[in-house]
């Protein structure tokens, strides 16, 4: 889609200096933070946007939906651009509505224990306002740092803390929504599965009311088993016993020889020197409320499953890695991720049948979640340089499916599963989602081809499910970069910077702290958008530009592109 110079006059007198049609600008706009094969990006669509929209008002979202509605433009709702499904890359160069700019917290109603939200409002900037006021979050995702409030109830989020508090969809009191047609509605109860897990597609969230919790002091209890099979009975008797604990994750032993590789500086090669060595065993870390009996619950029950108590040390060394879920890009340069929900009561069964299935490395976490089920976040290390990462990319598939099998579903919807909405969302959300977008988007206006609209990425990924089988042993014959192959100068680029701008995994911890993305308000100008242009660069894809030195002149120096 191309916007026409009179379409483009009108948002440019509207928006002022918070529209951008530059299409160097745009280029940063076209992803999230996944990594797909190069010959599945060629099946994407016109990935790159039409321009950039940057509201900072209800009133200016408002204005904006209606004039697309009239004119047939399609809009693409994004936040921080930190989940990999796609829900925020375009597929026919729609135009891209950013809500960077709308992140304020607008109320803090410490007596009803609640808070009120902009859509753009950064998790770990609301828990920190929240502390002032001696409240805390209930739950969060992974990417606390920098992914923001709408864009997790959009996903479907679920995290730490969801062992206790669910869903972040189960602590929401109302939301309001912009429609496609430009009205405003006010969504709460059930009315929320019109938002929940649907990726933008009824409408742009401009406001979020949610239940908070009163500050109390947390405990880390962090114990090791040997083998899944004692793990997964521990987890079931935990939910079986109603163990009073507020967050539960665990992790295989995969992601501790890797934590136990990783550097502790941004310095490409150099060895881990925290001190801390994590036993290559199943990690389980809970965390529980000082004066709740969580503590002594989980000891009495791990001692009947071989749990093995770790040293104090090691606990708060995996609490503090909680945000770094892809640090592992430092010692691989690309990561093939995959997120699946399970039951509980399929959790052996489906470790089992990946660590038969999967062959790679493969870095899982998990999170329990309220009623029984789990979140599995997993990670195959690899090399996007390879021509083998495109066909390992296939033992993504092989999650899935042992998911599914396992009565399990994808975590999320968004562009590469709306085949398998069903599975997500159930057949009663699916037609109520249908019959919205019949009645209230008759042009389709809103974020299309995500979530019910079933695109060439979705269905392909659809066909290939049955052929999963054959897939595999080509996809496991395909070994990526473990052992951290060295990086050559690319392009002209200097060696450390190619390996730099690889290693980068786009989490956005960097963007709101940089001073000049805060002056300038544009993915180019921050740290990732800088580490993204330069893999480009590497790729062969552009050149610098007189532009780009521009950019980097303006960098203030505060080292946060190295963090």
């Amino acid at each position: 889609m191309n916007l026409s110079i009179q379409q483009q006059n009108y948002l440019t007198n509207i928006f002022r200096n918070r529209v951008n049609f530059d299409s160097r600008e745009r280029r940063f706009y076209a992803n999230d933070v996944g990594t797909m094969p190069a010959m599945v990006k060629r099946l994407m669509g016109k990935h790159i946007p039409a321009g950039i929209v940057q509201p900072i008002s209800r009133e200016e979202v408002i204005i904006l939906t209606k004039w697309a509605a009239e004119n047939r433009i399609p809009l693409i709702p994004r936040g921080k651009a930190t989940s990999g499904y796609g829900g925020v890359v375009p597929v026919s160069g729609e135009l891209v509505v950013e809500f960077n700019r709308m992140k304020n917290i607008l109320v803090i109603d410490a007596e009803k224990l609640t808070v009120t939200v902009e859509p753009g409002a950064v998790w770990q900037k609301v828990e920190e306002q929240l502390n002032e006021k001696g409240l805390t979050l209930k739950s969060y995702p992974t990417s606390a740092p920098s992914s923001t409030v709408a864009g997790w109830l959009a996903t479907g989020g679920a995290g730490i803390g969801s062992y206790q508090s669910g869903y972040f969809r189960d602590n929401v009191i109302e939301i309001t929504l912009v429609a496609p047609d430009g009205r405003v509605d006010t969504l709460a109860g059930d009315k929320l599965s019109l938002v929940e897990n649907a990726s933008g597609i009824t409408g742009f969230i401009t406001s979020i009311k949610f239940t908070v919790a009163p500050i109390k002091d947390r405990q880390l209890t962090a114990l090791a088993f040997d083998d899944l099979h004692s793990l997964s009975k521990f987890v079931n008797e935990v939910y079986k016993r109603n163990v009073p604990l507020w967050s539960l994750s665990f992790t295989n032993p995969e992601i501790s020889r890797y934590r136990n590789l990783l550097p502790t500086s941004a310095e490409h090669g150099k060895s881990n020197t925290d001190g801390i060595s994590l036993p290559e065993s199943y990690i389980l870390l809970a965390v529980y409320y000082s004066s709740s009996a969580g503590n002594q619950a989980l000891q009495k029950i791990a001692a009947g499953y071989g749990g093995t108590l770790l040293d104090n040390s090691i606990a708060q060394h995996e609490w503090s890695e909680r945000f770094n879920p892809m640090k592992a890009k430092r010692i691989s340069p690309s990561l093939i991720p995959a997120e699946v929900v399970i039951p509980v009561n399929s959790l052996a069964q489906v470790m089992e049948d990946l660590e038969a299935r999967i062959h790679q490395p493969f870095l899982l976490e998990a999170f329990a979640v309220k009623g029984g089920e789990i979140v599995l976040l997993g990670f195959i290390p690899h090399d996007e340089r390879k021509f083998g990462f495109n066909m390992a990319f296939g033992l993504s598939l092989t999650v899935l499916k042992t998911a599914l099998q396992n009565g399990g579903r994808p975590y999320g919807n968004g562009l590469y599963f709306s085949a398998l909405a069903k599975n997500v969302i159930g057949d009663n959300r699916l037609a109520r989602l249908k019959e919205f977008k019949a009645a209230r988007d008759k042009s389709s206006i809103m974020n299309p081809g995500k979530t019910i609209e079933v695109g060439t990425m979705a269905r392909l990924i659809s066909l290939a499910l049955p052929m999963e089988g054959v897939i595999r042993p080509v996809a496991n014959s395909m070994p990526g970069n473990p052992a951290g192959e060295d990086f050559k100068s690319s392009q002209g680029l200097p060696d450390d910077v190619t390996w730099f701008s690889y290693a980068c995994a786009g989490c956005g911890y960097c963007v709101d702290e940089c001073t000049q993305y805060y002056g300038r308000g544009w993915e180019s100008q921050s740290p990732r958008g800088k580490w993204s242009l330069l893999k480009m660069v590497a790729d062969g894809e552009t050149n610098i530009t007189q532009q780009d030195v521009s950019t980097f002149l303006a960098c203030t120096t505060c080292d946060l592109c190295r963090d």
